[in-house]
């Protein structure tokens, strides 16, 4: 309540919430949800659904030219917090049976990272957020790891990056630097300076890889491949044709290549594979919401509270959820 009423500054009485839930919520978290959602806040009309729909509202919005757009039909890759999922979906409505799941996310492969610096560098077990933001600052996905490695054992590593750690008086914020830059200065006395080599890409290529942080999983291609094998056969060229990459973790440099080559190894010759990636990719599911909300087809898709009263739990009783229903 004190974020909607002091950092939102808007009461939720007379208002209207449009909220993601995580895939295959359980009916009794959605059921208290609905609860929490209408009792105590007293929204006067909410509706809830898996962001992979509203990712892929929003990228059929964008480029509604594409065959699978106009089926909405499209695999959406959501590399999230704590997983990673591959979310059929067709005429709009999510596929549930062929949803796959790797149990890998953002936040392992930070942990997985500020292990790996620790270790060699400086210690830093205690400094999640700096980490994060080293991480995001530093990463990328290598299209060819064990070539990479190679270059990293080298001297002359071309890999080889520095991050100077604030100090709290001159630096509020750190920054990354390039030692290997022609004209690099050594920098400074006194400075903190976590130095990186192949930690910058074998991090992300643990989802590519599950196995080297011991998760007996397929990686990410091999996933995706999986989840539309289990679709009907018909929709195969359709999801192949649109694979939507979300999540903070998609934006990696590098992610959208290297998917896109280990793809094309595992599907036939006679399917197109196209990878798109927006230009945020986590805030896709944001901007597909505020699409919706700020058109005529929320008011068909919501759940009032009077309906509640009446009926209790919306999706107890039946109540559908698909994005594919439009306004008249």
């Amino acid at each position: 309540m004190h974020t909607l009423t002091q950092v939102m500054r808007t009461s939720p009485r007379g208002s209207s919430l449009l909220l993601t839930e995580p895939v295959l919520n359980f009916p009794s978290v959605q059921s208290r949800t609905d609860q929490i959602v209408f009792e105590e806040l007293g929204f006067a009309e909410y509706w809830a659904c898996p962001g992979g729909l509203l990712s892929l509202h929003d990228h059929a919005a964008a480029q509604p030219g594409l065959p699978a757009n106009q089926a909405q039909c499209g695999l959406v890759v959501d590399a999230g917090f704590s997983f990673t999922h591959a979310l059929p979906i067709f005429d709009g409505q999510l596929l549930e049976p062929a949803i796959r799941r790797i149990n890998l996310g953002g936040k392992a492969l930070t942990n997985y990272f500020k292990e790996l610096v620790s270790y060699r560098s400086i210690n830093m077990m205690d400094e999640s957020f700096l980490i994060q933001t080293i991480k995001d600052a530093a990463c990328f996905v290598s299209q060819d790891a064990l070539a990479d490695l190679k270059l990293a054992h080298s001297r002359d590593s071309p890999h080889r990056r520095e991050f100077v750690l604030p100090d709290g008086l001159s630096r509020s914020r750190g920054f990354l630097r390039d030692p290997t830059a022609p004209g690099a200065t050594p920098g400074h006395p006194g400075e903190q300076v976590l130095r990186m080599n192949n930690e910058r890409f074998m991090v992300p290529e643990a989802l590519f890889h599950p196995a080297d942080l011991g998760l007996n999983q397929a990686g990410l291609a091999e996933t995706i491949v999986q989840s539309i094998t289990a679709t009907h056969e018909d929709l195969h060229g359709l999801l192949y044709s649109n694979i939507l990459l979300t999540g903070g973790t998609a934006s990696c440099p590098g992610f959208k290549e290297r998917l896109y080559t280990g793809l094309r190894k595992l599907v036939p010759v006679e399917y197109r594979v196209n990878v798109h990636l927006p230009d945020d990719p986590a805030l896709a599911a944001y901007k597909g919401a505020a699409r919706i909300a700020a058109s005529p087809l929320y008011s068909h898709l919501a759940w009032t509270k009077r309906a509640y009263e009446e009926h209790g739990s919306a999706r107890l009783h039946g109540h559908e959820t698909p994005v594919k229903r439009r306004a008249a």
